[in-house]
C-alpha cells in the first residue's frame, strides 16, 4: 500500500520576490550618504579641526563623532581616534584605529580613504606601546562569589589575574565578598614596563586597600620617621652642649667681695667679707637646653610612630622599639632598635 507524499515547492514568482527583497536590503545597508549628509559632514570636519587647533578637544571630538556617524568612512573615523588619543583615552582610540584597519576596503575607494587607513594602522601601533595594563588578584578571597569592579565596570572572575588594558591616570578597584569590601586606588602611567598588580584581600593589606596601592604612603611615612629621628639627634646634641655651658655658668655665678656693708657678712679673723647674693647668671643657656631636649623627645616620638605606621600590614609584628641616648667624650647621639 502506497502513501501519498506531498512536496511543497516555491513558485518561480515567490522565489524571485524573495531574491529581489534580499538585494534591496543589501543595497540599503550599503546606501551612499545623501548630498546633504556629505555637506554636513564636511562642515563638521572643518569645525572639528578648528576646535582641536584651538585646544577644544572635547568640542572637536563631538564634531568628529557626528561626522563619522553620518559618513562612517576611514577619514572621519581616524579623526575620532586621533582626538580620543589626545584626550588620554588610549584604549578607545586603539579600538577605533583597529576597526578602521580591519574594515573591508572597496576596490575603487578614493586615495584619502587609503591614506586614512595607513594613518590608523600607524596610530594603532603607537597606542599599543603606550597603553598600560592592570592585573587584579584576590588574596584569601574566593574568585567565585566575589564581585570585582574596575572603575565601576564589572570584571569577570575568569579574567582575574590577566592584564586589563586601561587608560593612564587614576583607577579604583573594588572587591566585594558578602558584607566585606576591599578597595584599592592606583595611578598608572603610559608605557608601564610591566603590569601593575593590585592585590585585594585581608592578606594583602586589610579591608579597604591593595598591597601595592599604599607604597607611596609607606615611603612618605618612612621619610617622616627619618626626619623625626634626625630632629631628635640634633635636639640631644644641642641640649647636651647648652646644658654643659649652663652648668659652668652656674658654678661661677656667686661672687665674694670684701665690703663693709650690704649683703650677708662673714667675719673671718680681722676681715669682714660680704657674699653678694644677687643672681647675675644668664638664663639663656638653661632655657635653650630644656627646649632642645623637649624637641628631641617630640622628634623621637614622631619617628617611632611614623616608622611603625609605615610597615606593611602583612609584615610580621615588629619587635619592641628601644631608643637610648648616649654621650661620649667627643660626641652624642641615639642608639636603639626599631
Amino acid at each position: 500500500m502506497r502513501k501519498a507524499c506531498t512536496v511543497t515547492t516555491l513558485g518561480p514568482v515567490l522565489g524571485l520576490t524573495i531574491g529581489v527583497a534580499i538585494v534591496l536590503v543589501s543595497s540599503a545597508a550599503r546606501a551612499e550618504p545623501s548630498s546633504t549628509d556629505k555637506e554636513t559632514a564636511r562642515t563638521l570636519m572643518d569645525q572639528g579641526i578648528d576646535r582641536r587647533e584651538h585646544g577644544d578637544l572635547e568640542g572637536a571630538l563631538k564634531s568628529f563623532r557626528t561626522a563619522d556617524a553620518l559618513m562612517g568612512v576611514p577619514t572621519t573615523g581616524f579623526e575620532v581616534a586621533k582626538t580620543e588619543a589626545l584626550l588620554g583615552r588610549l584604549v578607545t582610540a586603539h579600538e577605533i584605529a583597529l576597526k578602521i584597519v580591519r574594515s573591508p576596503a572597496n576596490r575603487d575607494e578614493p586615495r584619502p580613504f587609503i591614506e586614512a587607513r595607513e594613518r590608523a594602522r600607524l596610530l594603532g601601533g603607537e597606542l599599543e606601546a603606550r597603553i598600560p595594563t592592570i592585573v587584579i588578584r584576590l588574596e584569601d578571597l574566593p574568585a567565585q562569589g566575589t564581585k570585582v569592579t574596575l572603575d565601576g565596570a564589572a570584571i569577570p572572575s575568569a579574567s582575574l589575574g590577566t592584564p586589563h588594558r586601561v587608560n593612564p591616570g587614576h583607577h579604583i578597584v573594588i572587591a566585594e565578598a558578602g558584607a566585606v569590601s576591599h578597595r584599592a586606588e592606583i595611578d598608572v602611567r603610559e608605557r608601564e614596563p610591566k603590569p601593575f598588580v593590585v592585590k585585594l584581600g585581608p592578606a594583602a593589606g586589610g579591608a579597604g586597600s591593595g598591597s601595592d596601592a599604599p607604597a607611596g604612603e609607606n615611603r612618605t611615612l618612612k621619610h617622616v620617621a627619618y626626619a623625626g629621628f634626625g630632629v631628635a639627634a640634633v635636639g640631644v646634641v644641642v641640649g647636651a652642649i647648652t646644658g654643659v655651658i649652663a652648668l659652668n655658668q652656674d658654678s661661677g655665678s656667686t661672687s665674694k667681695t670684701c665690703t663693709k656693708s650690704g649683703g650677708i657678712r662673714i667675719v673671718t679673723g680681722d676681715q669682714t667679707c660680704t657674699v653678694d647674693t644677687t643672681d647675675t647668671s644668664d638664663k639663656t643657656m638653661p632655657l635653650v637646653s630644656v627646649t632642645a631636649l623637649a624637641v628631641a623627645g617630640a622628634g623621637l616620638g614622631v619617628g617611632i610612630v611614623s616608622l611603625l605606621l609605615s610597615r606593611p600590614h602583612d609584615s610580621p609584628p615588629p619587635q619592641a622599639a628601644r631608643v637610648e641616648p648616649w654621650i661620649g667624650p667627643a660626641s652624642v647621639g641615639l642608639k636603639g632598635r626599631f
